[in-house]
Formats: structure tokens, sequence, C-alpha cells
């Protein structure tokens, strides 16, 4: 059976000249837990708000995080993605640095293993984003494999090693 939370929405309204309306909706799904505001902080280093949150959903093994980052864009009305593409991790925690003194913010992703006797044996790893001015985007900066726990693992690390050729150090991981 599925673990997911239960499901809920995300809206954001704005005001024009005493007008509200509808600027965001973040979408719900029974098969989708409610979204978890993260941050509401200036994350880009513009000194605006921006926001931060995360869905979770579940199948009968592993719970996979989303995580949604956006801007509002004054010139356009509408709220922009600031990711290039979806970041989605199985049993994420997430670590938002909000910008500091002009300086943008940046983001950690640290997923957790995936439990699954068809997946093998899960292997966590760390991402780690900063925002990209002339992007406009978060980018990823880096991506960190926790150290090897199978020999199979031992053996992924040797072929990337090869594959980049390294070859003394693939050799001596296999």
């Amino acid at each position: 059976t599925s673990r997911t939370p239960p499901p809920g929405n995300l809206i954001i309204y704005g005001c024009n000249g005493g007008i509200y309306a509808l600027l965001y909706q973040a979408g719900s799904s029974p098969d989708l837990g409610a979204p978890l505001i993260l941050s509401a902080d200036d994350l880009t280093g513009d000194g605006v708000g921006d926001m931060a949150y995360a869905t979770q959903t579940c199948s009968a093994s592993t719970c996979f995080t989303e995580l949604t980052l956006i801007a509002y864009d004054s010139d356009s009305g509408q709220f922009r993605s600031l990711t290039e593409e979806p970041i989605v991790r199985a049993s994420a925690e997430i670590t938002l640095t909000p910008a500091l003194g002009g300086q943008p913010g940046s983001f950690t992703v640290v997923s957790g293993a995936v439990v699954s006797s068809a997946a093998g044996p899960g292997r966590p790893e760390t991402l780690i984003y900063a925002y990209d001015a002339a992007r406009g985007r978060f980018a990823e900066l880096s991506r960190t494999l926790s150290p090897a726990t199978y020999r199979i693992q031992v053996i992924h690390d040797a072929d990337d090693t090869l594959a980049a050729g390294n070859f003394d150090e693939a050799i001596g991981l296999y």
C-alpha cells in the first residue's frame, strides 16, 4: 500500500488595484502529497522573496520527494521555475540556504536509497545547487555519491573510472 501523505494544494494569490487574482497553483492529486513550504525567503539575491516547496509520492517500497523553486516575474505577472528540470529524489532531505548580503542562496539535496529488491542496493547521493544569475536558474554544482557499501557499487565506480580514462585507478578498484 502507498504511504503518500494526504493530498493538498498550494495556491498563491496576488492583489493588483484592489482585485485579488490567482497567480499560482501547485495542483492536487490523490497520488501526490500536499505541498510542504520549505522557504519563502529570497533565494536568488534579488531582494524579492522566492518560494521553495516539496511534494512527496510513495510506492509500496519508496517515497520520492520533488523540489520546486519558483520566482514571481513582475513583467509577465506569473511565477516561473528556478530550475531547468524537475528535481526528484528518493527519500530526499533538502537544505536551503537563503540569499544573504546580496549573494544568491544555494540548496543541497541528499537522496536516500531506493529500497526495492528489483532496484538492487541503493546508493545515496548529495547534490549541491547554486543560483546562476546569467541563466536565471539554479544549476547543479556538484554530485557526490556516498561511499560504496556493496561490491557491485565498487564495480560501477571502476567502470566509471575506466570510462574516464583513469586506467590505473580503475584496475585498483576492479
